[in-house]
């Protein structure tokens, strides 16, 4: 039901229900680490993010000893497209964007993080933890919302909180992955 809000409503949309925003957060990191471990060899892992993410990326980064690589922001509080491009390096394991963050309620330019996200080969997560219940009927009602969701080829994952506006029970939350790849995302 929840993948079918963000447009990923197909058989090849796995995924999982965790504690919170925050586990979300660090389940798609592990997963993104451990595909690019076992399909590249990446040993020495890197996410870049800006200073608007979820603290949760930060945790899950210094739980997974992943570098995380820090990008600025537009003057909307929007992360920066150009900054990320010229912060992709071999290690790049994905991009974490957020469907809007926390901290100004903005929506990053995921679709321009996609098109990144596919020209170099690497994944991009959308923390879609306060707006996963929210955006979806938003654009439905005609609201001008940018494309977030897994219509976009770069999207690998996403995070949605179940216990915000889903109106689950407190401390509940959704990863979803765009396809099973021996398991992991």
């Amino acid at each position: 039901m929840t993948s079918s809000l963000v447009n990923g409503g197909s058989k090849s949309i796995v995924g999982c229900t965790s504690s919170g925003g925050t586990e979300s957060i660090i389940l798609a990191a592990k997963a993104h680490k451990t595909y690019f471990r076992n399909k590249y060899g990446i040993s020495n892992p890197e996410i870049i993010a800006c200073y608007t993410a979820h603290a949760g990326i930060e945790k899950a980064c210094d739980m997974l000893n992943i570098r995380l690589v820090r990008v600025g922001f537009d003057s909307k509080f929007k992360i920066d497209p150009k900054g990320v491009k010229k912060l992709i390096t071999s290690n790049t394991i994905m991009i974490f964007s957020s469907a809007p963050n926390f901290p100004q309620g903005v929506i990053d330019p995921i679709e321009e993080l996609s098109e990144l996200a596919v020209e170099y080969g690497v994944g991009l997560h959308v923390d879609c933890c306060l707006g996963g219940f929210v955006l979806p009927f938003a654009k439905r009602l005609g609201y001008d919302i940018p494309s977030f969701d897994f219509t976009l080829s770069g999207v690998t994952s996403m995070s949605l909180d179940t216990h915000k506006y889903g109106y689950a029970s407190k401390g509940t939350s959704v990863v979803l992955y765009r396809n099973k790849v021996r398991g992991y995302f």
